[in-house]
């Protein structure tokens, strides 16, 4: 059970990472390395989705309870996590105060509502897929890559703090691997960032080509209109409604 837990920690860590990225990518239009720490992981994802799979699981066939459980949830770990970061660093990591109907600015009901969709989403759509990974992957694998990538995490949580609260501490090793694991990230997220990007600007593409195209049809259908071969099949056939029909949509190759 133990190694369940860390495997869906992890998974679902960088899977939120992701999420974020992409999601600056769509907002802003630039590349982030979103997270606290320096690695490609969002560790409040890791150990909020798996919370609320671990609490909620029993009632995951009812949806209203569902939906609740994760509002309720997830807005008590922001509210709690916000808090804590606050007292340490004295900045806040976010700030909801613009939003309606928020708690000094660590929750507002906007983003308990997302919460508390993603969190349904997930448990009955995404999670199926991540526990039917966890049990194929080899498990002796499994059993020595999750530790290392736990003392992983906490070096380069150690190095984040201390650079945030400029401790003047020589850690040479870890700063090293803090760095590593920063590139990793930039690279794993300006890929993210590029791919995202791309799929934005082809459907641009296709959807200005979609109108050329419909453009171009509809012209080739005025010209047939007025030819004589239209003239001629609407004497022979005066039930034909083959204009009409092309005229409400071009044809599948022209799309």
């Amino acid at each position: 059970m133990i190694y369940e837990i860390g495997a869906f920690i992890l998974i679902y860590s960088l899977l939120g990472w992701c999420v974020e990225v992409i999601y600056h990518t769509v907002t802003y239009g630039e590349f982030s390395n979103r997270g606290f720490v320096n690695g490609p992981v969002c560790t409040i994802y890791g150990f909020g989705f798996t919370g609320v799979i671990l609490c909620l699981t029993p009632v995951k066939e009812n949806l209203l309870a569902l939906f609740v459980g994760s509002v309720l949830l997830t807005t008590f770990l922001e509210l709690v996590i916000g808090w804590i970061l606050e007292r340490i660093f004295h900045e806040k990591w976010w700030d909801y105060t613009e939003e309606k109907f928020n708690f000094r600015g660590y929750i507002c009901l906007k983003f308990s509502l997302l919460w508390g969709l993603a969190c349904t989403g997930v448990l009955r759509i995404v999670h199926p897929l991540v526990e039917a990974f966890v049990r194929r992957f080899p498990k002796d694998v499994g059993m020595v890559l999750l530790p290392v990538c736990a003392l992983v995490w906490i070096g380069d949580n150690i190095v984040t703090v201390v650079q945030i609260r400029n401790i003047n501490v020589r850690l040479r090793v870890l700063r090293e691997m803090a760095e590593n694991l920063r590139k990793v990230s930039d690279f794993l997220g300006e890929n993210l960032h590029d791919t995202t990007v791309d799929v934005m600007e082809k459907a641009e593409e296709r959807k200005e080509r979609r109108e050329e195209l419909r453009a171009e049809w509809k012209k080739k259908l005025s010209e047939f209109r007025s030819s004589y071969t239209s003239r001629r099949l609407h004497r022979a056939f005066p039930g034909l409604k083959l204009e009409k029909k092309f005229d409400e949509e071009p044809p599948k190759t022209l799309r």
